[in-house]
């Protein structure tokens, strides 16, 4: 394994619940058994989901985890085809990536 963890993190402000909802039932149909499998194959060692209701503010954030940027480069191949499918929700998002420089 290697010791330079690679992670993509996104932060999602949706406009509604209905939003919310729509978004995570897309995730949950891009997370089935067959791809779960090639993401693992391919170096992606999770996906999380974090969901916050705060200040009448709904927020979404998913943290994808891989072996290295090489992993993330690989499983790209999948990720890229979420924008192939239909899944209209209004939100407002901010993406970070980078290797893991430190923790405990």
């Amino acid at each position: 394994m290697s010791n330079n963890l690679f992670f993509s993190i996104l932060t999602l402000t949706f406009a509604s619940e209905g939003d919310l909802r729509i978004w995570r039932d897309k995730v949950e149909v891009f997370s089935n058994d067959k791809a779960i499998a090639y993401l693992k194959q391919h170096g992606q060692r999770s996906l999380t989901i974090i969901e916050t209701r705060e200040n009448d503010t709904i927020k979404g954030v998913a943290i994808w985890e891989y072996e290295s940027q090489e992993s993330r480069e690989a499983c790209q191949a999948y990720w890229s085809k979420w924008f192939d499918f239909d899944g209209k929700f209004i939100a407002k998002s901010t993406f970070v990536r980078g290797a893991k420089t430190f923790g405990w």
